[in-house]
């Protein structure tokens, strides 16, 4: 994949979550799901106390998810900025 289509694939993410914010919230299997991780993942950053915020019932918001991954923790590789 080029620079380009790689780019294009990103923008297309951010769109589909901007299109989505706000509209409810999602198990932990679909919050996975939603930021392209595994339910592991979601699992670790909790446990590390830096992960998305979820609800008292186990749920996740749109929003916290997206703030979350704008974090530079979320990277996709999972390094910080400047790794």
């Amino acid at each position: 994949m080029d620079n380009h289509e790689k780019r294009i694939t990103e923008l297309e993410e951010e769109v589909r979550r901007l299109q989505t914010k706000n509209r409810g919230y999602l198990t932990q299997a679909k919050a996975a799901e939603y930021i392209g991780r595994s339910k592991e993942y979601l699992r670790e950053r909790a446990a590390r106390g830096d992960g998305p915020a979820r609800m008292p019932n186990g749920q996740y918001s749109y929003q916290d998810l997206d703030e979350s991954m704008q974090r530079p923790a979320d990277k996709k590789d999972g390094t910080a900025e400047g790794e």
